[in-house]
């Protein structure tokens, strides 16, 4: 009864993207798959979006109405933008903030010990 038909799709749609970059050495039709703006912005925030989307499927998942399409397009859409928007603000403020003072310390650390 909870179960979402949609995550069967994305459970082959993962399985299908693995499959691609096991082949992304081979095939040039995967390397411009996963090249293609969209797929590295989303590689590049994978984390955030896997850290922050369930708690906010969860919340929002309270504010859905049973039998309701418009309500579940409705929920759906603000899952995936309150989700987007919430990895994007982590990315900027805490995830490449971090990086980039972990590549720094790194740099001065390994010149200070050559």
């Amino acid at each position: 009864e909870n179960w979402a038909p949609g995550l069967g799709l994305f459970a082959l749609l993962g399985a299908v993207l693995i499959g691609l970059l096991d082949m992304a050495d081979e095939s040039a039709w995967a390397k411009r798959i996963l090249s293609w703006a969209p797929m590295v912005y989303l590689g590049r925030r994978s984390y955030g979006l896997y850290l922050y989307h369930y708690p906010i499927f969860f919340y929002l998942e309270h504010f859905r109405t049973p039998g309701d399409r418009l309500n579940l397009i409705i929920i759906l859409a603000l899952k995936i933008a309150l989700s987007l928007a919430a990895t994007e603000i982590s990315y900027r403020f805490i995830e490449r903030p971090v990086l980039e003072r972990k590549k720094r310390w790194g740099t001065k650390r390994r010149s200070t010990l050559s």
